[in-house]
């Protein structure tokens, strides 16, 4: 596994490259494995469903692989780093860096179980809307014969459960944006008030001070991001 952490230009062409090169060697992969299966697994396979899974499934991936892993590596390294820095200038702010830091993973990990089962969801009527459709398409003749066309009525219903499946995963999404949003905005606060009121005292000089509030929001920035890059992962990680 290959692992881009950083920004711009260069770097989000090289995360792209990665990806699109992942994403054909899975084509190529599911392709030799459902040729190994033979035509019998064929005949009973919904072919909807595998064509949305070796299509939609693996674009999917896309964001996992250029987005929420390299995210997971820098929400693992920066706010170390940072600690790492803040601990031998003021050992009490470190200390409150380490108590909200888990935070917003915490928030995170909770919000994203329910957004997890929505995906889940999302995803087995997204296969399950495929398969229907490529099916009514094929028996469009055989339907018209027999005068059951209304059958393609179902269409319209799989897709709106569909639809509605994907409104509740993107409220899921926002809520736990605001969540984290909030979380991190309340932890920087209670940084600079506990700096502010030391400096106000005479605890902690200026410069000393001013250097640790610039620090305070990268403490917390690449977790936050770690949030918005896993819903934008959580697809990609259910079709897989």
């Amino acid at each position: 596994r290959i692992l881009v952490v950083g920004e711009g230009p260069a770097h989000e062409w090289f995360a792209g490259r990665l990806a699109c090169q992942v994403k054909e060697h899975l084509r190529t992969a599911l392709t030799r494995h459902l040729i190994a299966l033979g035509p019998a697994y064929a005949q009973t396979a919904e072919a909807g469903s595998l064509s949305a899974t070796v299509v939609q499934g693996v674009d999917a991936l896309d964001a996992y692989f250029s987005q929420y892993l390299p995210q997971l590596a820098l929400a693992a390294l920066l706010p170390v780093t940072v600690l790492v820095v803040v601990f031998p200038l003021d050992w009490l702010t470190a200390g409150v860096l380490l108590l909200t830091g888990p935070l917003v993973p915490l928030f995170m990990i909770l919000i994203g179980k329910a957004a997890e089962r929505g995906t889940r969801r999302q995803w087995a009527l997204l296969k399950r809307m495929s398969a229907f459709f490529l099916d009514a398409i094929q028996g469009m003749t055989a339907l018209k014969l027999l005068g059951r066309l209304d059958r393609l009525d179902k269409i319209a219903d799989v897709s709106e459960r569909y639809r509605r499946t994907t409104m509740n995963v993107l409220r899921v999404t926002f809520l736990s944006a605001f969540a984290l949003e909030l979380v991190a905005t309340i932890s920087t606060a209670l940084v600079a008030v506990e700096i502010g009121l030391r400096l106000l005292g005479g605890g902690i000089g200026f410069e000393q001070a001013f250097f640790i509030l610039v620090l305070a929001p990268e403490f917390y920035q690449p977790l936050r991001q770690l949030g918005l890059r896993f819903h934008a992962g959580m697809s990609g990680l259910t079709a897989a």
